[in-house]
């Protein structure tokens, strides 16, 4: 749950940074709180749109991270190293990117056939999807990273039951 915050933290933050560096702005809390509320996407975000929505979009990070934990992440048959679970990561993100670019964005957020990948709404957007879940997926991926499996064979099991002393008896006078 920690790696799904921190990576959709950053994602969040960078998508919104998105404009600085010449790609469409992603704002996906906002575009969540106008769905959520009803609004039209030409209407001026307000911070209740911006929070309702921060609140939709987190809770998706974070369960989008649990999948990745439970159910992505197990099946990949690549190392648990940290380069083994950056891999993973980007795998996943990339998973993540197709669904948004081909259903989510031309289905939802701008409901009209937007071409494969969205990409009749500008290769930026497309290109700023996917980077996007890159970014979120690096975080997930470096944040989430469990022991090496040798690593965890190679620990001796340790039992929970607290250790006990025998105490005998002294020897009496006989």
């Amino acid at each position: 749950m920690l790696a799904g915050a921190v990576a959709t933290q950053f994602a969040t933050v960078f998508g919104i940074w998105f404009r600085g560096f010449g790609l469409p702005q992603l704002n996906w809390p906002v575009a969540n709180g106008e769905l959520i509320l009803g609004l039209p996407a030409t209407a001026a975000p307000t911070a209740t749109t911006y929070f309702v929505g921060e609140i939709s979009h987190f809770t998706d990070g974070v369960f989008f991270a649990l999948l990745f934990a439970l159910l992505f992440h197990p099946f990949v048959p690549l190392r648990n190293t940290l380069l083994g679970n950056l891999i993973k990561g980007l795998l996943y993100g990339t998973v993540l990117a197709i669904i948004s670019a081909a259903w989510w964005v031309p289905a939802v957020y701008v409901p009209h056939h937007a071409g494969f990948l969205s990409t009749s709404l500008g290769w930026k957007l497309t290109f700023g999807i996917f980077l996007w879940h890159w970014i979120y997926g690096y975080f997930l991926g470096t944040v989430y990273c469990p022991q090496p499996q040798d690593r965890l064979e190679a620990v001796p099991e340790q039992s929970s039951a607290p250790e006990t002393e025998t105490i005998h008896a002294a020897p009496g006078p006989v």
